[in-house]
């Protein structure tokens, strides 16, 4: 089993393209520079692709990186897709908690979904936390 024992402690860690891959769909997650995001998501099945970009900030004290209402939640609390995920998240944010082993950061949860950022020890994160 794959444990996560810190986070980041400075917000520049954070900065690039994360991957997930759940049940219905695929992602890409980049947080960029200066507090924005982009979110790519591809369903499967058809192939619909749909994009937003947002703010994001980093509470270093806790972990948990905040996106704003532009944060597309394609599941729902049960793991099934979301059929609001488009409607924007009116006087809300989205609160996920950020994880790092060795040089492996995450960004979500395993029961929901898990970004890992892409780096060069992609492969090796993967591995551990799927074994």
């Amino acid at each position: 089993m794959f444990i996560w024992n810190c986070y980041p402690k400075n917000h520049n860690e954070l900065y690039g393209e994360y991957f997930a891959e759940y049940s219905v769909a695929k992602e890409t997650l980049t947080i960029k520079a200066g507090g924005t995001f982009r979110q790519e998501v591809i369903f499967k099945g058809n192939n619909q692709t749909d994009l937003s970009e947002g703010k994001w900030q980093y509470k270093s004290d806790k972990g948990y990186i905040l996106f704003d209402e532009h944060y597309m939640s394609i599941l729902n609390g049960f793991g099934e897709l979301n059929p609001d995920y488009k409607k924007p998240l009116k006087d809300s944010t989205s609160y996920l908690p950020v994880g790092k082993y060795f040089r492996c950061i995450s960004i979500g949860t395993a029961e929901n979904v898990l970004y890992l950022k892409k780096n060069k020890y992609s492969n090796f994160c993967v591995n551990k936390i799927f074994e």
